[in-house]
Order: structure tokens, then sequence, then C-alpha cells
């Protein structure tokens, strides 16, 4: 703009200076300047023109990539719940046949139950109602000083946290930390904690929303560890025991830092927990 501005400038005063007597030769040099302003604005409309096909090229192409991902989105959809269905019914056919149920309706925690594995490994679901409390389950085999796994969910302080070993002398084997753990909001209905056990390695995942397999979810993270060679290994036709207990978040351990239960009210009830003797994958 500042461009054009000076050379009109420049044409009007050499236009003043001819009218002025101020040379005639001055004609061609005025004549010379109009040529080059000509094909200074038909260079500009050419760029212009270049701009707008570039523009129109452009708005062409997005929204050609717009169909294309609201294809590939419709696409995505069927698939998503065509895999989704396909996993679910794996899952559920593999826990049909082999379920074994350890509680029967509603129960007041605390808990207890005995199974015996007919595998060299099983899968504990523990289902429980609605509840900032924190949640202990411990898995140990009868006669055995040893836990095979200490299961803590804190869904106050948003971790989930494996142990074993003695009973007092627990060590701390894998945790989940807030960064993978559910909202707090998520423990507004029922949620299900999953132990896998299989020869030297035990898996922990929590999960929260909708536990019927009926809506397609992103599946939770798991947490896992397994022992070394030179201990034992979960086995066949042997009896464990499951414990679960509830705490409530604002209970008084009185600085004691193992799993105290509280009196406080209300606790979590446990509605359902079974036992799979097969691996179930996912």
């Amino acid at each position: 703009m500042k461009t054009l501005q000076t050379w009109c400038f420049v044409v009007l005063f050499l236009c003043v200076s001819t009218q002025n007597g101020l040379g005639s030769d001055l004609k061609q040099v005025v004549d010379q300047l109009i040529v080059n302003l000509r094909n200074n604005f038909g260079q500009l409309t050419e760029k212009r023109t270049q701009w707008l096909a570039n523009h129109d090229e452009m708005k062409g192409t997005l929204m050609k990539d717009h169909e294309s991902l609201e294809e590939i989105l419709k696409n995505s959809k069927k698939a998503v719940h065509f895999i989704w269905n396909s996993y679910a019914g794996f899952q559920l056919i593999q826990r049909g046949r082999s379920e074994s149920e350890l509680i029967s309706g509603k129960a007041q925690i605390p808990v207890v139950a005995e199974f015996v594995s007919k595998k060299e490994g099983f899968l504990l679901e523990v289902i429980l109602d609605s509840g900032l409390n924190a949640i202990e389950i411990k898995i140990e085999e009868r006669g055995r000083p040893e836990l095979l796994a200490v299961v803590r969910v804190d869904p106050e302080q948003r971790t989930m946290t494996l142990l074993d070993g003695p009973v007092n002398d627990l060590v701390e084997r894998a945790l989940q930390s807030s960064e993978d753990f559910p909202s707090k909001e998520a423990f507004d209905g029922p949620f299900k904690v999953s132990v896998q056990a299989w020869g030297r390695c035990v898996f922990l995942s929590l999960w929260t929303g909708d536990l019927s397999f009926r809506t397609p979810a992103p599946l939770p993270k798991k947490i896992h560890w397994c022992r070394s060679m030179l201990m034992e290994s979960v086995t066949a036709d042997t009896t464990y025991q499951v414990n679960v207990t509830s705490r409530h978040p604002d209970a008084d351990c009185h600085g004691v830092e193992v799993f105290c239960d509280s009196k406080r009210e209300p606790l979590n009830e446990v509605v359902s927990a079974k036992v799979y003797h097969t691996l179930i994958f996912g």
C-alpha cells in the first residue's frame, strides 16, 4: 500500500511539473511510470487470483478430508461395537465354564470365604457397592505363614497396592498411582476388584462403570508382580482363604501402618465374589 501511494505521489508531482513547464521531456518519464503502474496492478491482480485459487483448493481439500473422517468415524463405530461384543462374549464364555461362587447375595464386610484351586491359577473377582471406603482383600494359602496377595484399594487417595509376605511384614510389590486411577466419581456405583494369580505371577485390575460388558469402554490398566523361581507358586488342589475388610476414609488407625478396621458407618458391602478356575485374558 505504501509503494502504491509513493508511485501516485511521484506521478502527481511529475504531472504538475509538466503542466508548469518544468520540461517536456518529462512526458516520456510519466508515460513510463504509468506503464509500470499498470504492470504492478496486473501483477497484484495475478497474485490475488492465485491466492483465491489456493484458497479454493485448500477449502476443497478440507471438505474431502472432513468427508473421509466422517466415513472413518462411521466405520469405526461399527468396528468398535463388533470388537467389543466379540471380546465381551469371549469373557462371558470363559467365566461361565469355570465359575465358583464364593458369596451368594450381598454380605456385610468383613467377609471370609474359602475355595480350592482346580488348576495352577485362578481369577478372583470381588464386586463391592459404592463408597469411598478403603478396601483390603487378603488371599492366603491354608497352612502357610505368607500371604499370596494383599490388595489395598483406596478411592479417597486414588491408589491400588499389591503386597505379599508374612502378615506382620508385608512387602509392597506394585502400585497403581492416581495418574492411572479412576476418579472419585467413578465409585458412586458398584466397582470390581479383579485378582488373577497364575503360576508365580499376580495381576490386578480395578473396574468401574458398567460391569456387565454391555457397553464398550476402555479396559482398566493392570499392575502385576511375579515371584522368583525360589518362591512358591499357585498349584492345583490347594485351599485358599479370601478375607475382605473395609475402612472408612476418616478412620483413626492410631498411627498403625497395617490396615485397621473402623466402627464408622457406613461400610461397604460385598455384592458378589466369584472365582474362575481358568486363565482369562483381559
